[in-house]
């Protein structure tokens, strides 16, 4: 194995899409020729949030390289050697940095935003924040729609109305793979909404679901949520790591602990504020009660 050209080893390793942290570990476990590809691999490696900023239609972005300490124009970004380039956010917001890029429309649609998921990973967040006119946030969606089912699998959305709706139903319909969703509390709790959530967390992919954010809004735990989380996890091999609901849980705390078991399900303890389950297979699944700011979280294994 140590004739393997380094070449093909950096292709090979280019199209694992893993974290830094992950090919690090890989490093640990390897000998000789690959040992080294990874160690060349990891040196050349570079990881970027890109901030897409789109105001009335005028579009510009900003990459701020940590290897060479400056911000890359757009051809600059687009000479990038895949192989050693990963896109680890893509952030959509109104309100431009003093060091952002104009681009335009045709060159965001056409070159930046098919780059930006090109080169995504799974661990890679498309986060589209508050402030954006109605007219931006269609394009945006549009575009972004394009790519349902590329290597994204973390979403974190501020809520837009029925846009903001019909592309998380979207992205769910075509793309079973998401892991992680991140709503704000701008998101109503409508039956519409709740069945979106329901959706997602019954998907095998799902690690992660929060609700965070300090704007005033409606969307919350249901016993049907938390009912559907439970049978969630109680179902799957995959342990859900980190579920957490950020604040705003109107309901009593016995109506979880009251929460009707599924099968292979028993309740190991209950506290006053903390009630752990326990599967057959040794897996356990906890809810914590935070009295303070009246939220529950939820963490397995």
């Amino acid at each position: 194995m140590d004739s393997v050209p380094l070449e093909f080893c950096h292709h090979v390793l280019g199209n694992f899409f893993l974290h830094p942290i992950l090919y690090k570990e890989m490093e640990k476990e390897l000998t000789g020729r690959w040992k080294d590809a990874i160690a060349g691999y990891v040196h050349e490696l570079e990881s970027t949030e890109i901030y897409l900023y789109c105001d009335e239609g005028e579009w510009s972005f900003q990459a701020f390289s940590h290897k060479e300490k400056r911000d890359l124009s757009l051809d600059e970004l687009l000479a990038k050697d895949g192989r050693f380039f990963q896109c680890s956010g893509i952030l959509v917001g109104s309100e431009r940095s003093k060091n952002s890029t104009k681009c335009s429309m045709e060159d965001a649609r056409d070159r930046l935003i098919p780059f930006l998921f090109q080169q995504s990973t799974p661990e890679t967040c498309l986060f589209l924040t508050e402030g954006l006119s109605t007219q931006d946030v269609r394009m945006c969606l549009d575009f972004f729609q394009s790519y349902n089912g590329s290597a994204v699998r973390q979403l974190n959305l501020t809520y837009y109305g029925q846009e903001s709706e019909e592309f998380l139903a979207a992205w769910l319909e075509r793309d079973c793979s998401l892991e992680s969703l991140t709503l704000d509390k701008s998101w109503p709790l409508s039956e519409s909404v709740e069945d979106l959530v329901l959706k997602f967390i019954l998907t095998p992919a799902c690690i992660q679901f929060h609700i965070t954010g300090w704007v005033k809004g409606e969307l919350t735990f249901t016993p049907r949520i938390i009912k559907a989380m439970l049978d969630a996890w109680a179902k799957t091999e995959k342990a859900l790591r980190h579920f957490h609901y950020d604040r705003d849980w109107n309901g009593a705390f016995e109506d979880v602990i009251s929460l009707p078991l599924p099968p292979n399900v028993v309740v190991d303890y209950v506290e006053r504020d903390d009630i752990q389950w326990l599967k057959e297979d040794g897996a356990w699944l906890t809810c914590s009660r935070n009295t303070v700011n009246n939220s529950l979280m939820f963490c397995g294994k």
